[in-house]
């Protein structure tokens, strides 16, 4: 008998969300799931070819010109199943229009999107760009992923974890497109995140 993975905590979520939503709402992110990533990819800020970004680096990545979310590596250097010098990332809603502009308090409440892993091509093709500011990680900072196949809540190392994360996301890496399609869902739901 095969697994329906569909059927887990993360995707149920997101169903009742979606089903919360205007039918206007609804169209948009269905046309959201076969619109070409061309059309709604992160905007280039500055390629940063040979830059390593370390734990507590404040980035920003901006999905239309001139509106900037900041974004902060929660760890880095990690090595596992899905690849190595991988980085855990965090984006916030709060944001700024100007990189002239920098001012960002970190608010962990006050997520954009779930945690991700992602790999530092992001910052290689300028997607995410290092403001130069480094803030120190809380050690007992409550995330963890959960990873579909083994139906468990993990770490980033896939090590269980023996409780249901705070802030939670999907364990595996990110897809170059992938961060710049979750944000876009949050910008159809509530379109004054533009503001």
């Amino acid at each position: 008998m095969r697994k329906d993975y569909s059927d887990n905590p993360l995707a149920n979520s997101w169903r009742e969300r979606y089903d919360m939503q205007s039918d206007a709402i609804k169209e948009k992110l269905d046309a959201l799931k076969t619109m070409p990533v061309s059309e709604f990819q992160l905007q280039v800020i500055k390629k940063e070819r040979k830059f390593m970004p370390e734990k507590g680096d404040v980035f920003v990545t901006s999905p239309r010109n001139s509106i900037y979310f900041y974004g902060v590596v929660v760890n880095a250097g990690i090595d596992n199943n899905n690849g190595n010098d991988l980085l855990v990332v965090m984006i916030f809603k709060d944001k700024t229009k100007s990189l002239q502009d920098i001012n960002f308090d970190v608010d962990y409440n006050n997520l954009l999107i779930p945690p991700e892993i992602v790999g530092r091509e992001y910052w290689t093709k300028g997607y995410f760009y290092n403001i130069g500011l480094n803030i120190q990680i809380p050690h007992n900072l409550d995330y963890g992923f959960y990873r579909v196949v083994s139906e468990k809540y993990v770490n980033e190392y896939l090590q269980e974890i023996d409780h249901i994360p705070k802030l939670l996301g999907c364990y595996g890496v990110s897809t170059i497109s992938g961060i710049a399609k979750n944000i876009n869902k949050e910008i159809i739901i509530n379109e004054s995140l533009l503001e």
